[in-house]
């Protein structure tokens, strides 16, 4: 299926880190700019300054999780920005709402057993 193009009244993304983990380890002062498509269309270490309109992530980045079968927790999970979790729900907006109720919801919950993402929090603010 071909990607859609971004709506004319959405600006792309461009976002820029202290610290992110990129193919090789971490790296200082990266700059991320997403295409039309909402893909990735840059990564560059060693950005110095923030450009003008760039969004600053407050920690360190980290990329968002693949997995190769299926678990939809995991597909669901995106990553980790600013000390918040960031979810990439995608499909209809009752497939979202069936994510949040079955699966997101609860992990944010400290009280979920046997674990759950809440309790991850302090350790990750570590980093």
């Amino acid at each position: 299926m071909a990607a859609e193009a971004m709506p004319a009244d959405k600006t792309p993304v461009v976002l820029w880190a202290p610290l992110a983990w990129l193919p090789g380890g971490w790296r200082a002062n990266v700059l991320l700019r997403a295409g039309s498509d909402g893909r990735w269309t840059e990564v560059t270490a060693g950005v110095a300054l923030a450009p003008p309109g760039a969004s600053v992530v407050a920690g360190p980045l980290l990329p968002g999780v693949v997995d190769a079968h299926s678990h939809a927790f995991q597909r669901a999970f995106a990553g980790l920005a600013n000390n918040t979790f960031v979810f990439c729900l995608p499909g209809s907006t009752s497939a979202c709402r069936t994510a949040w109720e079955k699966l997101i919801r609860s992990q944010l919950d400290a009280t979920t057993r046997p674990c759950n993402l809440a309790g991850l929090m302090p350790r990750l603010r570590e980093i």
